[in-house]
């Protein structure tokens, strides 16, 4: 299966699945019996639970062109089909749905019967047709399976072609292993629940495989059900079905408990933080000394630099000294008289001459003095988020680690995409703080369609809408930390923001799909200048991003006028609208690439027609055009030739890839060989790199939680643009998530030791960490468990746990899960606490992966005066299974074990910042939720106030 199968469309509609469901409401299929619930509708296709434990989680259905050049259909193309659905009741008092589907240009049809029946049975059954002249290919995606059914169980197989008609499937997934019953008949998984079983009938059989490390299932990680790239034979009617059977309830065992022992006090509970000799992103020379620099009260920071200079400089003077105020609680002055014990910031032309020709090298020398030199105010700023890495803090003693760096980035260009979001301005700033701007970040295109304009006013959204107030702080954080902003509106394709409404869907080319709008009706034209001025006095921008993506994938042109002027026509008359109107007022256009490929000319997001269209589309877009250049696919290096492309054709670019790290790292190691052959170009050059975020249409919390793997993929990002990207991905000597989340919780705690207290567990630890001899754990066959995992006081991250069990054999709390273990487990734990607390950590697991929502289990933080906080434990966010190695921001690893072949064994940490540590903690409660998964708890600590 090539990566293209499921493709970008197709990754965003996984994400949409785990939201849209919460969304729906007549637009959707929704039935429960016998403890099983279907549900279907929107993007999010087919979701099947299970006694409440979700078994697939979302759908897709395409119907494509050769090569995926272009698609006729998929959920997105008609969002509203639901509303149609017809109902009625089968023979055997069973409810059966059966909703129609249709492409915009009616090229396409297919019929879904969603069957919910006696027994715990579903089954779906389509009914596919094309009605073009050419051939096409069908790929439909049933279901996205939770890996808690299928993950170290046994499968029988009947037909298709496996290589054995039993198979264990793995408990970790490994790369190429991915096809586990190719064109089944019949696949028994011996699931924790009992036996689940598949029937595939039909035209084509359907495919199970294990697509848990495939690039587009990071998100949410799920085996993979359904028709792999079938052909269509136009005007004949594919015909294929799967029958879910499940088995009856599984009895549960639970109980509740209750620890007896107070926390004991501990002198030291939080460990000083550990900070390894390293700079990121990594510079070209960095040599470490003995002799450090020693910082207290009476350090002052001077700047040698001209008027002009030191005025563009105080943001990120600014941000020095509160660096070290926040982090070392120590105040440095600004002076301009000369002392010893002086921090000295040198910005002059010629000073440095590290790299000809690079306006931002620097260097800094840390010893038995402390300076920063640089030629313009863009390296100097540099120079400082340096030096900020350089703070050591033991005790009360606060020091610049000795140190001589000179460094420069190897490309001008370090981006990143990401939205607006509602109520999201303290989650921004900080990412712009302590991610981006610390990891020299120094672009960030802002699609913000859903900033609350004026203009915009009568269709502000509810979910999304951000104030103006919001970001505006945005916007003054990143002139602090010297990063420029480049708004982005969506133009065109991708305006659902605009059109989903009735107050402008009348706008829309499609009356079924308000994707792209129509660009005959010159109220678009007056709107859209309108929204334009206001952004542009908003921001102040060098550049605005018109988007311009994927125009063509929705079935546009649908208006027979517009069909009549076709395509190409009516995506350059619209940009030459845009571009006219943003050149007027000395603005520049940029804009995505994929509408300017053809097939062939890259390994995906070439959505021209032909290469004849793509061709006409260059020759007539204006040469000051910039061009981000979007490709996912994760290709060798020498496969992205599409930046040489454009850059012959006469346009900047940068490199525009996603999350995935071998993507991040090939894409952004092509953009280096390519911006060095247009170095000295007169014409076209390829500036650096632009890292896209697709993870909805809000960053905000929800999105940050839910889409970790995208958020931890800026500092691989950061990393690589400012080097180059040397090394593949592979070779790095990186743990870029690990590295994230530690920046991230940084300055969430303190910095050196802190007292506390910690829980004693042993009196409710009610389950072994280990096999003890037993074949399986957790379900997991020949694994031993967490033999080597410490036990007693235990230091685990930065905290001190009282890990319970013996040497060799530890213990845990585990809460109860439907596919627990055989046994009596807890449905609920009391923890007295009657103590203060800053923070409290928790070292935790559990027993299986799967998806985020529901959570397993919650939390409640009691005060003594009765008043509560609260915490939801999330697969993949708050908690980790096992075997997961992942960390979020919030959920840093602990402890681990990676024995070569076998299952990872691995421990998380979870900080909950008190939000009113003044009040005694009275009690922590924790319910489970009766998911799939139990949550398992190894340890309890709090940090002191003071």
């Amino acid at each position: 299966m090539q990566n293209r199968i499921i493709g970008f469309a197709a990754a965003l509609t996984l994400f949409a699945g785990s939201v849209s469901l919460n969304a729906m409401s007549v637009n959707e299929i929704k039935a429960e019996r016998d403890g099983v619930q279907v549900i279907m509708g929107g993007l999010a296709g087919l979701y099947i639970s299970v006694d409440g434990i979700p078994f697939t989680n979302q759908s897709t259905l395409y119907a494509v062109k050769k090569d995926w050049n272009g698609r006729w259909f998929g959920y997105d193309n008609d969002p509203r089909a639901m509303s149609r659905a017809t109902h009625a009741k089968s023979a055997d008092g069973g409810d059966v749905f059966t909703v129609g589907l249709k492409s915009v240009d009616n090229t396409f049809e297919a019929t879904h019967t969603l069957e919910l029946l006696p027994g715990r049975v579903v089954r779906l059954s389509t009914d596919a047709l094309l009605t073009t002249n050419s051939f096409g290919m069908l790929e439909h995606q049933m279901g996205g399976i939770n890996p808690a059914w299928i993950a170290g169980r046994q499968l029988t197989i009947t037909g298709g072609e496996a290589k054995t008609p039993t198979m264990l499937a793995p408990s970790v997934a490994k790369e190429g292993e991915t096809r586990l019953a190719p064109l089944f008949e019949k696949v028994t998984i011996d699931t924790r629940m009992g036996p689940v079983e598949l029937i595939s009938k039909g035209d084509v059989k359907a495919s199970l495989l294990d697509y848990r490390k495939n690039k587009y299932s990071a998100l949410t990680p799920h085996y993979w059900l359904g028709v792999l790239g079938k052909m269509l034979t136009p005007n004949k009617v594919l015909s294929y079905s799967v029958e879910f059977r499940f088995p009856p309830k599984r009895e549960m065992r639970s109980t509740t408990a209750e620890v007896s022992a107070a926390p004991a006090d501990a002198q030291t509970m939080l460990m000083p933080v550990k900070v390894e000799d390293r700079i990121f992103p990594t510079p070209k020379k960095a040599t470490w000394s003995e002799t450090n620099f020693a910082i207290n009260a009476e350090t002052t920071i001077r700047v040698d630099a001209d008027t002009a200079a030191a005025a563009q400089l105080k943001p990120a003077v600014a941000g020095l000294t509160n660096f070290v105020k926040r982090e070392c609680a120590l105040t440095l002055r600004q002076t301009d008289a000369k002392s010893a014990n002086q921090i000295v910031l040198t910005c002059k032309p010629g000073s440095v001459d590290v790299a000809p020709d690079n306006d931002e090298q620097y260097q800094v020398r840390v010893g038995k003095t402390a300076e920063c030199t640089a030629n313009t105010t863009a390296g100097l700023m540099n120079s400082i988020k340096t030096l900020q890495q350089l703070v050591r803090a033991e005790g009360d003693k606060v020091s610049l680690r000795g140190c001589s760096v000179d460094d420069y980035p190897a490309m001008p260009y370090r981006g990143i995409h990401f939205f607006s979001g509602k109520d999201a301005r303290e989650l921004q700033l900080k990412m712009v703080r302590d991610i981006l701007g610390a990891l020299k970040i120094n672009q960030i295109v802002y699609q913000c369609e859903y900033i609350m304009w004026d203009a915009t006013r009568l269709v502000h959204h509810p979910k999304f809408a951000m104030t103006k107030d919001d970001a505006r702080a945005v916007v003054e954080e990143c002139e602090r930390q010297g990063i420029e902003i480049t708004p982005l509106i969506n133009t065109f394709g991708h305006s659902e923001w605009l059109l989903d409404n009735k107050v402008y869907g009348h706008l829309s080319d499609s009356p079924k799909t308000p994707f792209a709008y129509d660009p005959s009706n010159p109220e678009v034209y007056a709107l859209t200048d309108k929204i334009h001025e206001e952004v542009l006095a908003f921001f102040k921008p060098r550049m605005l991003h018109i988007g311009h993506d994927e125009i063509t994938i929705s079935g546009f042109p649908f208006k027979e006028a517009n069909k009549k002027v076709g395509s190409t026509n009516l995506i350059m008359n619209d940009i030459m609208h845009h571009y006219n109107f943003l050149k007027a007022r000395g603005v520049r256009t940029m804009l995505w690439g994929d509408m300017f490929l053809g097939p062939g000319e890259a390994t995906d997001a070439t959505h021209a027609d032909t290469k004849e269209a793509a061709r006409e589309r260059r020759e007539r877009l204006p040469k000051d055009v910039f061009i981000t250049d979007w490709h996912y696919d994760t290709v060798p290096v020498e496969k992205f030739t599409s930046l040489k492309l454009l850059n012959d054709a006469g346009f900047d670019t940068v490199a525009s890839p996603w999350y995935e790290p071998v993507n991040v790292v090939n894409f952004t190691r092509a953009a280096k060989l390519q911006y060095d052959a247009t170095a000295k170009s007169t014409g076209g050059k390829t500036l650096g790199v632009l890292d896209t975020t697709w993870a909805g249409y809000s960053f905000g919390q929800e999105s940050f939680e839910a889409n970790q793997e995208q958020y931890a993929a800026y500092f691989l990002a950061a990393e690589a643009a400012w080097t180059g990207a040397p090394k593949p991905f592979d070779e790095m000597d990186l743990d870029y998530r690990a590295e994230f989340s530690r920046m991230w919780t940084g300055s969430d705690l303190p910095r050196g030791k802190r007292a506390g207290w910690t829980v004693d567990l042993s009196a409710v630890a009610n389950f072994d960490a280990t096999a003890k001899g037993k074949a399986d754990w957790l379900g997991h066959a020949g694994a031993a468990g967490m033999v080597n995992l410490p036990v007693g006081e235990a230091r685990l991250g930065r905290f001190v746990f009282n890990i319970p069990g013996k040497k060799g054999a530890p213990k845990a709390v585990l809460m109860s899960g439907q596919m627990n273990p055989d046994g009596k487990w807890l449905d609920r734990l009391s923890v007295p606490v009657d103590k203060t607390a800053a923070a409290i950590g928790f070292a935790v697991a559990a027993t299986l992966p799967g998806p985020a929502s529901p959570a397993i289990a919650d939390s409640t933080f009691t005060y003594d005066d009765g008043t509560t906080e609260g915490i939801t434990w999330n697969l993949g966010q708050t908690a980790f299974a096992v075997d997961d190695p992942r960390a979020s921001a919030t959920s840093p690893v602990a402890w681990k074990n990676t024995p070569e072949g076998a299952m990872a064994e691995v421990v998380h940490q979870f900080v909950w910042r008190n939000p009113q540590p003044a009040k005694k903690v009275k009690s922590i409660t924790f319910q489970s939720n009766n998911q799939a998964s139990g949550l398992l708890l190894f340890g309890i600590s709090g940090v002191s106030p003071e």
